[in-house]
């Protein structure tokens, strides 16, 4: 189940990217997007016991979105 979801929203992500974004101005529906694969990543992480740290970066590298699980190595 948890892969199910994690590849649904590399789905949502891919055809964002190929697609475009139209209008972002609030932002969030990109923000929904990054939350919902960040939470997927961590529980498929914390599922297999490895604590992770999830960035997310724009197409020019700018980092969007950042989390580090407890005891992550950076």
């Amino acid at each position: 189940e948890i892969l199910t979801e994690s590849n649904q929203c590399v789905s949502n992500i891919e055809h964002t990217a190929e697609s475009g974004v139209i209008d972002m101005s609030t932002g969030t529906e990109l923000e929904n997007i990054m939350t919902k694969l960040s939470q997927a990543a961590l529980d498929y992480a914390q599922s297999i016991g490895v604590p992770i740290v999830v960035s997310i970066v724009d197409a020019k590298g700018v980092l969007m979105y950042f989390h580090r699980m407890s005891d992550a190595l950076l």
